[in-house]
């Protein structure tokens, strides 16, 4: 009698358990060099990180060894160094994530997902100049106001190339450069038809004067979701929060881990506009 009544006791204790060593703790922010979770599976950008689990180096001697770990709402957990000797000993997870299940923890949980699952498609240059910046921007007839793509950038002529970045439909055709005069001073809107999506935009490498044939995009781009009004009401300050959460980095994560966690937020908030 007394082995029937403790057997359902050891299941739900058992189950218990088990949900809390699947509890998701955080993610790897940036790596380089070859990390373990538990001895076994391989680390890399965006994976997920249980509680209790360990982390350890498989060479600490490796002087350009490091990893950046970040709980579920993007607070740095734990960096490691391994040009300063701090590789050698295990990173230990905590006993539990705490409650925190709002917005922002599921915005980075699915963008770290995609970071982890496609890291090439995600990937970015990061110039030693100012470089464009990832930004939802309001379609707003045929009109755009490019003034967070541009911040960082000097006032000058440039020739602006728009890439949708979704398979294009048959017979669709390129969108053709256009020019733009960017006046830090006196922002002014780009007159220019899109339909809302996600572009990389980019600036071509050529002078204004060249003919458009010969045009090539340079490596200063960004990517920018063109929303509708009804959709910029809910992206615009979703993607802010993911900037927030960037900003609390500072120089833990680099410049290129930042924006690939940019650019999958952006992914992530263009999808939710079709669901």
């Amino acid at each position: 009698m007394i082995s029937r009544l403790i057997a359902p006791v050891l299941v739900v204790l058992f189950s218990a358990c088990t949900i809390c060593a699947q509890q998701k703790f955080g993610y790897v922010l940036d790596v380089r060099g070859e990390w373990l979770l538990n001895g076994a599976a391989k680390l890399s950008k965006g994976s997920s990180l249980n509680v209790n689990s360990v982390i350890t180096s498989v060479n600490p001697s490796d002087s350009s060894g490091y990893i950046v770990v970040a709980d579920r709402v993007g607070n740095i957990f734990e960096k490691r160094t391994c040009s300063t000797g701090e590789c050698s000993n295990p990173i230990k997870l905590p006993a539990s994530a705490g409650n925190e299940q709002g917005f922002v923890s599921r915005l980075i949980g699915a963008a770290m997902a995609l970071v982890s699952s496609e890291p090439a498609k995600y990937s970015s240059f990061v110039s030693r100049g100012s470089d464009l910046q990832e930004a939802v921007v309001k379609l707003d007839g045929s009109e755009v106001d490019l003034r967070e793509v541009f911040k960082n950038m000097q006032g000058d002529k440039y020739l602006l190339r728009f890439e949708l970045l979704k398979e294009k439909s048959s017979g669709t055709p390129d969108q053709k450069p256009m020019p733009f005069i960017w006046d830090p001073k006196k922002p002014a809107p780009l007159q220019v038809r899109l339909n809302p999506g996600l572009y990389r935009l980019s600036i071509s490498d050529v002078s204004l004067l060249e003919a458009e044939g010969n045009s090539a995009p340079s490596d200063n781009e960004a990517w920018v979701l063109f929303a509708s009004a009804d959709h910029y009401s809910k992206a615009a300050p979703s993607f802010v929060a993911a900037q927030n959460v960037t900003k609390q980095w500072g120089v833990n994560v680099k410049k290129t881990a930042v924006r690939e966690f940019l650019r999958a937020s952006l992914d992530f908030l263009t999808a939710q506009s079709a669901n």
